[in-house]
């Protein structure tokens, strides 16, 4: 993950010693991949829920650190694996009953500032439309874009190739501008 604050060496290191239950170990991996994988997660579900399922990822990772196996998969491969097994277990069990739509009022209702700008509002539409992607476009975007993975992890992640992965891509980002232009959003920068 170009962005991490760890080596891959370094982060090798850091999951052999987590796999041991070192508890401080866990703790600064949880720091690197907090944030990433909340961004991962919000995308995937109501925004309330982000948070829970955040947190959630993290206990299922401790509880199953000792199925890691570092010459299988890289730690943020498996890592994320296990996040977007959380979102799919999650509305496997809690059928959704609200749009994204519903979600986002709910959150103007509480008065957070954040949702006063527009910038904000750009980000809802843009959440909009990412969420109305097929779900294997919408997971390679946020993978790629959110979550600055390469080919290969995301690749490993969801099980095919690079190539396959390129071409979803191209695709999703297609699907993606036509979506945003339908809604009246400049999607240039796409």
């Amino acid at each position: 993950m170009s962005d991490n604050v760890f080596s891959a060496d370094e982060l090798k290191d850091l999951a052999v010693q987590w796999r041991l239950g070192d508890k401080e170990a866990f703790a600064k991996i949880y720091d690197a991949y907090v944030d990433k994988l909340y961004k991962f997660i919000y995308f995937k579900v109501d925004a309330f829920e982000a948070e829970d399922l955040t947190e959630l990822t993290f206990m299922k990772a401790w509880e199953k650190r000792k199925k890691y196996d570092p010459d299988k998969s890289s730690f943020s491969s498996w890592l994320y694996t296990i996040a977007r097994n959380t979102v799919i277990d999650h509305y496997r069990v809690s059928k959704p009953t609200e749009e994204l739509d519903a979600a986002i009022a709910d959150e103007k209702k509480i008065s957070n500032p954040r949702f006063q700008t527009e910038e904000t509002l750009n980000a809802s539409l843009l959440r909009k439309a990412v969420n109305s992607l097929p779900k294997n476009y919408r997971d390679i975007v946020l993978l790629r874009f959110i979550d600055d993975l390469s080919y290969s992890e995301i690749a490993e992640i969801v099980g095919k190739s690079e190539g396959s992965i390129r071409i979803m891509q191209f695709r999703a980002i297609r699907q993606l501008r036509d979506i945003m232009k339908k809604e009246g959003f400049d999607s240039n920068n796409l």
